[in-house]
């Protein structure tokens, strides 16, 4: 398992999962994205779940606005450049409806309930 102080990844044979870390309340927008952006370059991996059970947090707010979504975007067309795939799971309400509002599930993102679901997917 790979870690860093935003998130920890679980690599599998077929697939990657990152999973937000908990108590994220420290860190930027910018240091999150930072960090996930260099992991995707850098790893490279072909199937990518992004569980967003544990989103980051700022101070008490759970943390899903445009800038995130720009995050979530670059990995998306990241892993789509060198023919990866990349699956959401676990969204709240909140982060489904900015999904669909902004016409990105179902399009973009295959959005998930849970890990085991998003897994099999591929």
């Amino acid at each position: 398992m790979q870690e860093s102080a935003c998130f920890t990844v679980e690599r599998y044979v077929t697939v990657s999962i990152i999973r937000f870390a908990e108590g994220t309340s420290g860190l930027s927008v910018e240091d999150i994205s930072s960090s996930l952006r260099e992991w995707v370059d850098r790893e490279r991996p072909r199937r990518l779940v992004v569980d967003l059970d544990h989103r980051p947090t700022f101070g008490d707010v759970a943390f899903f606005s445009g800038m995130f979504l720009n995050v979530l975007i670059h990995v998306w067309r990241s892993v789509s450049s060198y023919g990866g795939e990349m699956r959401l799971c676990q969204l709240d309400e909140r982060v489904l409806e900015a999904l669909e509002c902004s016409v990105l599930k179902g399009t973009i993102f295959e959005v998930h309930d849970n890990v085991a679901s998003a897994t099999s997917s591929f």
